[in-house]
Parts: structure tokens; C-alpha cells; sequence
């Protein structure tokens, strides 16, 4: 076999849905014997924790995967015959025209979390990963990657947010690829426990930072992107909102109790909430949902100082690729302090900004549209207000302030009340929608108004049940699709099942001599 989705695969027109997670399992050696191309010399093998559509067509409903999509390699000790010609991708498939083997990616397949993991596997591999939320070295796995740990785009466009977990026991090594088709990787985060290790001529280069755990060994060049201070061009209306060039805070001993725990100095010199940090703070919190904490960027730990009592305007200039997905309203700055994480309210009028407030500007302090979306390789200026001595300033020292602070995206997922409803024929039941972006309009539809139709409009809508049979009723908010399913009895008592869009787990496991679930398509290329 040559290609094996997680999801579901569409040959024609229509659309499946996944309502729970796809986990796609591939253990023992004898397992990788079965994953071959056809021709070696030419065509690719894709596995993908997503699904695959054969018509790219705006009328596809994305995100049809409602849950997280795992793909693992377990119990293997030589991943080399996972050979170089073979794209493991964390999102799906869709038929491209404008791709060699009409096969380009699907980006939107899965909602939740992407992960490519390793557990207890052993050897070299020239795979190439893309679109993943997150890879995971574990079970004393000893791994060395010879291309690319992630989608490489040229290195002033890069924009990768994907997560790397190496944990305790296990070891990755990146080395030079040996085809030179690929260059350094360029990932988002990186949590080391057990052993790195980039070999001379490489660099790993990460978007966002670094964490290091207690015995963890961590060799070679490893360079953070900073984000640098700069002075406010911002003139704020009130006059009590002084901009200042804010000073980052080099030394983990200049922090207030408690504010160690939260922080990590970077190999660029930086101290910063790292991803993981940022991670452990929210689920803490009472913001815990709200945010997305595998999507960060972090801000340098500062210290500035004004007249006391005062409102100091602090500017830092960065890149916000890994943003250009998300509109500028939807991001997020998140202050965290002791047991607490505190969100910052955007301002899309930026002399506006008060205490609390932040806004994001081009170079000149112009305010951007906050329904456009941040551009790849464009610098912006992401300034914030705190007011001297306020719940947002960790130094209580008169008129200096202390900031530890992460950019994330606030976090929306589409859910109904039920995604099954039994009904006898006369019967109503109310579903509710949530999770919806602010401002975003619902459209609700019935795939046949003959056995259910929709009665009412907005986040709560009520079914009523006309006669036999079986309809589905979806909801869309412009970007996202969620599905109830219902079935209409001709008597006897109704009732509904499943408490929202992640119930159930849709698997594809694929072990030592039994392959359960595959597809074979010629030709197909990275």
C-alpha cells in the first residue's frame, strides 16, 4: 500500500465526517514492509491523520475531522525503510491539479490537535512531516531525522508552529539531509527532556522558544526568533499613558517571587513563558478553553519604568506568520502572573489603549483592519498598556513595571447540544449551538425537511419531528460545519445521544501483517 488516511476518503461528491478522533497506528517492523510505492524510483507514500478529497470545490465542508488526529510508529526498530520518498502529513489530502499527482494538502481536515509520534523506535529516517500540531519523541526512542522535521518554506517566510516533544529517555538527531533537497528545520516550540542533538552544519531554528528539562542534554546550534523592544509610535489620547522603550530582563534573579517558575531564559538571551509553561498556566486558570496554547508567540520578559502611578505603553516589533491564518481581533495577549493568566482586550483604535488594552500597528503606528489577517515576513508593532502598581504589574515597586506576556489566538470551536436525536413522529427537541466566534451568523439547514424541519434561528433552534425516517441537521458559522443526526419513529418514545461534535473515535490501525484500512493511488508526490 502506498496511502493510508486516518479519515474518511471521497472518490466523488460528498461529504463524511469524523466526529470523535482518527488515530492511525503502525507497530512492528514488519509493519513497514506493507508501506511501499509502487515505483520506488518515482512515487511517494502518503499517510495522513486526515481525510482525503478527490474534488477541491468551495461547496466541501472543511474541519471534517471534529477531533484530534494521531498518527503513530510504535515498537519498530528500523525506521529506515520509512524511506525518503514518503510525506506523513498531521491535516489531509485533496485533488490539486496545479500538484504533480494532483495531490495537494488539505489543511483544514482536522479541528483538533495533530500529532506524529514515535514510541520506541529506533533507526534513520528521510520521511518528510507537514501540517502537524505537534511530534513526540517517547518510549527510549532513538531516532535520527536526515531531511525535514517540518514544512520548509524559505526560511524569511517560515511560519511553522508545530510543537517538538522529546521525551525523557529518548533521543532525536537531526543530521544534513543527505538528497540537499531540504535545509535547516524551522519549528514553532521545543520541550526536551531527554536528548537533542543537531549535528554540525545544521541549525534548528525555532519560531517561538526553548525548553530544557532537568537532565536533558541538548547539543548543537539551536537559534530562538526574537522579538525585539522598540519605542511606542503610538500617541495615546490620554495623558496618562506614557510610551516607553520597554528593557528586557536578562537574569532569571532581577524576577519577583514566583515568577521564575514561569519563565525560561532562551539560548538568544531572552526570558520567556514558553509554550509548555504558557500551557500548564492556562489549564490552571479560569481562561482555560478560551485560548489556543499550541499557537503562541512570546513576548520577552521587560521591565520599564514611569512616573509612579502612571500607565506605561510598552512596543515590541515581531513577525506574525504563524498568526496569517487568524484574523488581527481573534489574537490575544495573555499577561501570566502566579496562579492566574490575565487577557489583554484588543484595541483596534490604538490611541485609544487604556490599561488592560493592547493593539497591533504597522511600523508608523498605524492601526491595522482587525478583520484582515496578519502577512508572512511583515514586521508589526504589538504594543500594550499597564498601569503602574495595577493586577497586571508584577513589580510593586512605585513606577517600575514587570511583564511576562504571550500572543495567542482566542480560541472558538463549533459544538451542538447532541449529535444524535431519536424522535416519534410529533415530537420536538430544542439543539443549541456554541462555541461560535463573536459576531459569526449561523445557517442552519435539514438534509430533508420531510422528516425534520427547523424551526426558530440563532445559537438555539428547535427540531420537530414530521414523519419516519432519517435527516441530518447542520449547522454552519462560515467557517466550520457541525452535524446532528436524526432519526424519526413512527411511535414510541424519542431521545438524543451524544453530548457534542468530539464523541466517538474513528481509528486506522495497522500492525505486523494486518492491514485493516488502505488505499492504493499511483504517482503520488510530496
Amino acid at each position: 500500500m502506498n496511502v493510508i488516511f486516518g479519515g474518511s476518503y471521497i472518490e466523488n461528491w460528498g461529504n463524511a465526517e469524523i466526529l470523535g478522533n482518527t488515530n492511525v497506528v503502525i507497530s512492528g517492523d514488519a509493519a513497514l514492509d506493507m508501506i511501499t510505492p509502487l515505483d520506488p524510483e518515482k512515487d511517494w507514500i502518503h499517510i495522513s491523520a486526515g481525510s482525503y478529497l478527490s474534488n477541491n470545490n468551495n461547496s466541501i465542508v472543511s474541519n471534517d475531522v471534529k477531533g484530534n488526529g494521531k498518527i503513530t510508529f510504535k515498537n519498530i526498530t528500523d525506521i529506515s525503510r520509512l524511506m525518503n520518498n514518503t510525506a506523513i502529513s498531521g491535516q489531509g489530502r485533496i485533488n490539486d491539479d496545479k500538484m504533480a499527482a494532483n495531490m495537494g494538502f488539505y489543511d483544514n481536515s482536522v479541528v483538533g490537535t495533530s500529532s506524529l509520534i514515535f514510541d520506541n523506535v529506533k533507526g534513520t529516517t528521510g520521511a518528510r512531516t507537514f501540517l502537524f500540531d505537534e511530534i513526540i519523541f517517547k518510549g527510549e526512542s532513538s531516532v535520527t531525522f536526515n531531511r525535514s522535521l517540518s514544512q520548509l518554506m524559505d526560511a524569511a517566510d517560515d511560519k511553522e508552529t508545530v510543537k517538538l516533544i522529546v521525551e525523557k529517555g529518548s533521543t532525536l538527531r537531526i543530521v544534513k539531509d543527505p538528497t540537499g533537497d531540504t535545509g535547516d528545520p524551522i519549528l514553532g516550540n521545543a520541550k526536551i527532556d531527554g536528548t537533542l542533538i543537531v549535528e554540525d552544519g545544521m541549525t534548528l531554528i525555532l519560531n517561538n522558544s526553548l525548553e530544557k528539562g532537568e537532565g536533558a542534554k541538548i547539543e548543537g546550534n539551536i537559534v530562538v526568533r526574537k522579538v525585539n523592544p522598540e519605542e511606542p509610535p503610538i500617541k495615546p489620547d490620554d495623558v496618562n499613558v506614557i510610551p516607553v522603550k520597554p528593557e528586557t530582563v536578562k537574569s532569571v534573579d532581577d524576577l519577583p517571587a514566583g515568577v521564575p517558575a514561569l519563565v525560561e531564559k532562551q539560548p538568544n538571551g531572552d526570558i520567556v513563558v514558553t509554550s509548555a509553561k504558557f500551557a500548564a498556566a492556562v489549564a490552571s486558570s479560569d481562561v482555560n478553553g478560551t485560548v489556543d496554547t499550541n499557537l503562541i508567540k512570546s513576548i520577552p520578559v521587560f521591565k520599564t519604568v514611569v512616573s509612579a502611578d502612571k500607565t506605561a505603553l510598552a512596543s515590541f516589533r515581531g513577525r506574525l506568520d504563524e498568526f496569517s491564518s487568524h484574523k488581527f481581533k481573534d489574537i490575544v495577549l495573555c499577561k501570566v502572573i502566579p496562579g492566574k493568566v490575565l487577557k489583554f482586550a484588543f484595541q483596534s483604535l490604538p490611541k485609544k489603549i487604556e490599561s488592560g488594552e493592547f493593539a497591533i500597528t504597522t511600523a508608523d503606528g498605524t492601526a491595522v483592519e482587525a478583520n484582515a489577517s496578519p502577512k508572512a515576513g511583515v514586521e508589526y508593532l504589538i504594543s500594550f498598556a499597564v498601569a503602574d502598581n495595577s493586577e497586571y504589574d508584577l513589580d510593586k515597586t512605585k513606577g517600575n513595571i514587570l511583564d511576562p506576556a504571550v500572543l495567542s489566538v482566542n480560541q472558538y470551536r463549533l459544538t451542538l447540544s447532541a449529535t444524535e436525536l431519536l424522535l416519534a413522529e410529533g415530537q420536538s427537541k430544542t439543539l443549541t449551538a456554541s462555541g461560535l466566534a463573536p459576531g459569526a451568523t449561523l445557517k442552519w439547514e435539514s438534509s430533508n425537511d420531510k422528516v425534520a424541519a427547523i424551526e426558530g434561528s440563532g445559537e438555539e433552534i428547535t427540531v420537530k419531528a414530521l414523519s419516519a425516517g432519517k435527516a441530518n441537521i447542520t449547522v454552519k458559522d462560515g467557517s466550520a460545519a457541525v452535524t446532528c443526526r436524526v432519526t424519526v419513529t413512527k411511535g414510541g418514545s424519542g431521545g438524543s445521544s451524544g453530548g457534542g461534535c468530539n464523541s466517538g473515535l474513528a481509528a486506522v490501525v495497522l500492525a505486523a501483517l494486518i492491514p485493516l484500512f488502505f488505499r492504493r493511488k499511483s504517482k503520488a508526490v510530496h
